[in-house]
């Protein structure tokens, strides 16, 4: 049987079965394509979009507004993420004190179990991004989000992200994710002239 995609285990990450430091892009905006030339150009192409070409190591990309991309588009957007030895996030996330159920059914791709189980079985899925900054009064419903994807895709990582300082303490969150990260946003935008 092949590796699994993604697992982390005593401070180690295995990425397809190889030991892996990882290096990961958030990103916002950028619409996909269903054509996969289109995808490779707006993603990694030299005079792209985004020029990930550019990023040495880059090994997993976030897009946050890619929650509702129909299953062709997330198919070719993974399969142009692989070609490059990169993975990818499903998103699905609450977010401040919003619900991940926020904007109704269907307006999070992954609230539908068969896309889950469809994009479950592409190489290039790390896992679901499940919290952005969210407030605790959203922490039980993140840890039954969690659970509900564990349940369709093992392998699948779920992830998120508190809020550097302010309101939400990281620690209770360690059961409701695989990872989690805090948002300090030491860099912003592009870099100004004097640097960071």
């Amino acid at each position: 049987t092949p590796p699994a995609r993604a697992t982390y285990a005593d401070g180690r990450f295995l990425l397809q079965g190889r030991p892996t430091f990882v290096l990961g892009v958030y990103d916002t905006g950028l619409g996909y394509a269903l054509d996969f030339f289109a995808m490779q150009r707006k993603l990694f192409d030299r005079g792209g979009e985004r020029e990930l070409s550019r990023l040495s190591g880059l090994n997993l990309y976030l897009n946050y507004q890619f929650g509702r991309m129909p299953l062709d588009a997330f198919h070719t957007f993974l399969d142009v993420l692989h070609r490059h030895r990169v993975m990818g996030l499903a998103t699905g996330n609450c977010f401040e004190k919003g619900s991940w159920r926020r904007y109704g059914p269907g307006s999070f791709s992954i609230m539908d179990a068969g896309y889950v189980r469809q994009i479950a079985r592409h190489p290039a899925l790390f896992g679901y991004y499940l919290m952005d900054e969210c407030h605790p009064n959203l922490l039980a419903e993140t840890q039954a989000h969690h659970r509900e994807l564990k349940a369709l895709d093992p392998s699948g990582l779920t992830i998120g992200a508190t809020l550097g300082r302010g309101y939400a303490a990281p620690a209770p969150w360690t059961d409701a994710l695989d990872i989690l990260m805090t948002d300090p946003y030491p860099l912003y935008g592009s870099e100004p002239p004097e640097g960071y």
